[in-house]
């Protein structure tokens, strides 16, 4: 960036990540990272990434104001997900 110019800085701030996945339930994960003080996430979007990462934002915006929704429950990282039910190789 300092070769296209030349005043910028090039201190990271923040850093962030995207990764494409999608869980076995298909709704996506949502919430305070366990066992992280002060981390939340919003991932596992599939193919409904625009309209789950509106969602994502409004429960995190909800979640940093001390507030809460029954939805954190339902999409929270660490809730119970059903069994893989794909057939395997040998059974397909």
């Amino acid at each position: 960036m300092k070769a296209l110019w030349p005043r910028a800085s090039t201190e990271v701030a923040f850093t962030w990540s995207g990764a494409f996945d999608t869980t076995r339930d298909g709704l996506p994960l949502i919430g305070a990272v366990p066992g992280y003080r002060n981390i939340l996430a919003a991932f596992g979007y599939g193919g409904n990434g625009i309209t789950f990462s509106f969602l994502a934002a409004e429960l995190l915006g909800t979640l940093l104001s001390g507030g809460s929704s029954p939805l954190l429950d339902v999409l929270a990282l660490d809730r119970d997900l059903p069994a893989n039910d794909a057939p395997s190789d040998s059974q397909a």
